[in-house]
């Protein structure tokens, strides 16, 4: 992590890494956070707490999906995908990506899953390798990725592996994006409803990728609109929604995403 002070740093959505902004006019996410944080005893903290309303409360957990049938759905899903498809595709990208630069084929980061445990989360790499890299964020145009690597992250097809941490338990087909701890410290405190988005585990996808919240968060603001859809799904999820929101990210992945980089 960089030596740079905390109001010098911002995020990004899925890639989750950090970013030096320097003298950058604009007010960064800690910035906006810590003063947040400041107003928390204040009317003004309140007003815009109930400016940015969002519903906390989570229905029954005792409903039969939920509880029983999600799990098992997730196995049968992640088995049957990476029977049919992992089984020929991970190779050949594996191989693509060997060809094109060198290091691994996977990256490892660490991100937060259910009940707020922390697990290892895996990607097919799309940046050049470089050990001694600070963390930094993903851009548009960044040089750092590879030419395969532009083409897996606007196909979503670096995420694939991470079906297999669907079949370890730390992850599930449907469910919000699994966030790196940096965004948590910022963001849990000053987004209402944020650490309930912790109560179901992760997803490969999510409702809120699905419904356009994806590239950088620069503001409170911003992050307030992302989890409004996921805890809205961790309200209502269903079987039903699970699929549909299954089916629209293989169109979005045929269609291209253009925050996706």
């Amino acid at each position: 992590m960089s030596s740079q002070p905390a109001s010098s740093r911002m995020f990004r959505g899925d890639s989750m890494e950090v970013a030096s902004v320097g003298s950058h006019p604009e007010v960064s996410v800690q910035a906006e956070a810590e003063a947040l944080l400041l107003l928390k005893r204040t009317k003004e903290l309140q007003r815009y707490r109930a400016s940015n309303e969002v519903d906390t409360k989570v229905r029954s957990p005792l409903r039969l999906y939920a509880c029983y049938g999600k799990r098992p759905f997730d196995i049968l899903f992640s088995v049957t995908f990476l029977l049919l498809v992992g089984i020929w595709l991970f190779p050949l990208i594996a191989l693509a990506i060997r060809l094109d630069s060198r290091g691994p084929i996977l990256f490892r980061q660490r991100r937060v899953g259910l009940n707020g445990e922390t697990f290892s989360c895996l990607k097919f790499r799309t940046m050049t390798h470089d050990p001694q890299a600070r963390f930094a964020q993903a851009q548009k145009n960044d040089p750092r990725i590879t030419r395969v690597g532009a083409f897996l992250r606007r196909s979503n097809f670096d995420e694939l592996p991470q079906f297999i941490n669907v079949l370890l338990g730390d992850m599930s087909v449907v469910g919000p994006r699994p966030h790196v701890a940096e965004l948590d410290h910022v963001f849990a405190d000053v987004v209402p409803g944020y650490v309930l988005r912790n109560r179901v585990r992760p997803g490969v996808t999510g409702l809120a990728q699905v419904s356009g919240c994806r590239g950088e968060t620069r503001s409170v603001r911003d992050m307030t609109h992302r989890i409004r859809f996921d805890t809205f799904y961790c309200r209502t999820v269903s079987f039903t929604m699970d699929l549909k929101i299954i089916v629209l990210t293989v169109l979005r992945a045929l269609q291209g995403d253009e925050k996706a980089y």
